[in-house]
Formats: C-alpha cells, structure tokens, sequence
C-alpha cells in the first residue's frame, strides 16, 4: 500500500521510515478541491508544557513536506506568558489576539497554551497527539469548499509580493497570507524553560490578512529583519470571517528565491 493510501496517524508513525525521499510540494501541483488540513498551533517559549506541542508541530511539518501531503502547519507564539521571565523573539500581540478570536468564534471562555486548531474549527490541547492525528485525517478526507492557488512571489526590497488566484469564496472571507520559518533554534535563559535548548519549524514570522475581494491578485507582506528565506514558506488560506472555518490552503516554498 503507498504511504499516501494511509491515513495520516499511521504515515505520521511512519514518517522516519522515509525520511530520504523527496515528493513535489502541494503548492507545485494543480489542487483543485483536493482536501487539505490547516494545523495552527499557539505556543510559548515561556511555557513548559509547550515544548512536545512544538515537537508534534514539527513531526507533522516533517511528514507535509517528505510526502507532499497538503498539510499546511503554522506555529503562532503568544505574548501572554512574557512577564514570567523569558521574552519570546517570536511572540506577538497580534497572534495572542487571533487565539483570542478563536476562544470567542469556538465559545471558550479562555485562552491557553499549547492549543491547536485544526481548519478553524477543531481545537484542543496542542500536545495531544491522538486528537491531533484524528483531526488531520477528518480535514483529509472532506473536500476544499475554495480552491487557492499561490501564483508565484517576488521580493521588492523589505516586503515579499504574493500572487494568488482564487475560486468559491464568499463574502465574509478573509485571505490569510503567513511567512513562516522552519529550523529555528533558540536557547532559553530564564522562566520555565530555562536551560532548555527549543526547536521550531514553521514559526510564523510575518502574517497578513485582508478581506477577500477578487479572484487574484496580490499582497504584500514585510520580511523580518532576520530571517533566513531558503528555510522559509508562504502558506495562504481562505477563512469564513465568522465561523473561522478555513475554506481552502495553499503553500509556495521560498527556497528557490534569490537572497
């Protein structure tokens, strides 16, 4: 049986089996409605039960990529948990807003770290790997409700542009754009992970979001003073406004982009 006929809790399991066969990205295929799993993950360097989260999240950003599955993985760190005495490089106010909209959209009273969000509409506890690996094989097997195609990127000075063409959307969705980073390493000093040398892929480094008007066009998003773009990727994905269900999700890798 190929390994693309499993679901994804047993490729998972899998994975290191094949760790040296290279496939073509999802973003260099033509997609259509073709399933696809959005896995948002809200974490902090300053939280010690955050750490396996952070390694599940790449676990599964591994497995994406060796096997070209279309699953798209983005590592939000929040700022809320700074004051205990580590400052997270990659926190931001505006990521622990969008969990807080998440808490109201999914009724919860509270926000919390590690959470993850599956397509906008599945979430629990980040570290969770059963419910994650469950979640990811339902987003696998139902259908694209849009269709996003990420047409190609250009650098212009300090921002990346991002092409996209775009199908079944409705008037209440917003274009998520991301810049995400792969292979970051930090060591961390203080707080509750003190001494602990962390591991991300996928950070989110840069994230845009603009209402969803026409069928293509561009958006711009800043490249970060640091940040290496040959281990680095746009992931894109159309959202219902309200419900915060992802509708559709594309990726284009930047490793081929000129420095």
């Amino acid at each position: 049986m190929s390994l693309l006929r499993l679901s994804f809790a047993a490729a998972l399991i899998l994975g290191s089996v094949f760790a040296g066969i290279e496939m073509p990205l999802a973003a260099e295929r033509e997609d259509g409605n073709q399933p696809f799993a959005v896995v948002e993950l809200f974490t902090s360097e300053g939280c010690s039960s955050c750490p396996p989260a952070d390694t599940f999240l790449r676990d599964i950003t591994s497995l994406a990529r060796e096997q070209g599955l279309r699953v798209f993985t983005l590592g939000f760190h929040v700022d809320y948990w700074d004051y205990l005495g580590w400052r997270d490089p990659y926190a931001s106010r505006a990521f622990s807003n969008r969990q807080r909209r998440y808490a109201q959209s999914l009724r919860e009273q509270t926000v919390y770290t590690p959470q993850m969000i599956v397509n906008g509409m599945d979430a629990f506890g980040g570290y969770r790997r059963d419910r994650g690996q469950r979640a990811i094989d339902r987003a696998l097997a139902t259908p694209s409700p849009a269709t996003l195609t990420l047409t190609g990127v250009r650098r212009d000075r300090d921002k990346l542009k991002v092409g996209y063409q775009a199908s079944g959307y409705g008037n209440d969705d917003v274009l998520n754009m991301a810049l995400v980073e792969r292979g970051l390493k930090v060591d961390v000093a203080r707080g509750e992970n003190a001494g602990r040398l962390l591991q991300h892929d996928n950070t989110v480094r840069r994230f845009a979001s603009v209402r969803m008007t026409s069928d293509s066009g561009e958006i711009s998003i800043e490249i970060p003073g640091k940040i290496d773009l040959t281990h680095a990727s746009i992931i894109g994905y159309i959202q219902d406004s309200g419900t915060m269900r992802v509708l559709g999700a594309n990726v284009f890798d930047l490793r081929t982009l000129a420095p």
